[in-house]
């Protein structure tokens, strides 16, 4: 979605995107149409103290007149570096970013329980909170969020890209080994415990008919676990009952 933001309004706006961790496929793809992306060196789970200053190097040299960060760590890291602008006419408004609901923190980190708490009491501070959906501007209400903050703007899909096309179809079924006629069921998503890929894979072990060589006339199912590393065979390994599993290491912010 930040992706499909930026290249839409890169013609209108001056912008740069700023990605707390280095490399994937999401910042090279946006690198390629042009686009400047800076990135804080930070590694994943593993806090930096030293992002803030280059985050603040950054800001001092673009001198933005939004700062718009999506999620709970960049929330929390760009309201701190909000927070460098003294001078209060030239200082940038800030947008947050939530794109989640109902989570059970009890299946993550004991830190991104503190942290959704530190960026709660810090919610007062953003010019506004851009939530998708209104269960999660819901969530985090009841999680002590700013509630008057808070604007829903929905998930949109790009229609011109995302369409049937009978001759990709055809071209992907072919290279996976998939008849025609084969009722296809596919559940993409990242590596994540709200994506709940235990019972999904669960539940297909119940489904009559599913076929483990995707060949058959019946039906076939497949698993897109999308990962950053090797969490995904870690945590789903083959034996836990998709027919075909593709863990493709992409990178997301």
């Amino acid at each position: 979605m930040l992706c499909s933001l930026v290249r839409e309004t890169q013609d209108q706006i001056d912008q740069r995107v700023v990605s707390l961790v280095a490399g994937g496929s999401a910042a090279q793809g946006l690198q390629d149409d042009k686009i400047i992306v800076y990135d804080l060196g930070m590694r994943r789970g593993v806090p930096d103290p030293r992002a803030l200053w280059r985050l603040r190097n950054i800001l001092y040299e673009y001198r933005p007149d939004i700062i718009q960060s999506w999620m709970y760590h960049a929330d929390f890291l760009a309201t701190l570096g909000h927070r460098f602008f003294k001078d209060q006419s030239n200082k940038p408004h800030l947008v947050w970013g939530i794109r989640c609901s109902n989570m059970n923190f009890r299946l993550y980190s004991p830190t991104l329980r503190v942290l959704v708490g530190l960026n709660a009491r810090l919610s007062s501070i953003p010019d506004a909170i851009i939530v998708n959906s209104a269960a999660g501007k819901r969530f985090h209400i009841d999680c002590g969020y700013d509630g008057r903050k808070m604007h829903v703007i929905p998930n949109g899909i790009d229609t011109h890209r995302f369409r049937p096309n009978a001759e990709r179809r055809r071209a992907i079924r072919a290279q996976l080994g998939i008849l025609d006629e084969t009722p296809l069921f596919i559940h993409v998503a990242r590596i994540d415990p709200m994506k709940d890929h235990a019972t999904l894979l669960t539940a297909v072990r119940d489904i009559p008919g599913i076929s483990g060589s995707c060949r058959r006339r019946n039906r076939a199912f497949i698993e897109a676990a999308v990962s950053s590393g090797s969490r995904a065979t870690r945590r789903y390994p083959r034996s836990d009952g998709c027919s075909r599993c593709s863990y493709f290491k992409l990178g997301f912010w």
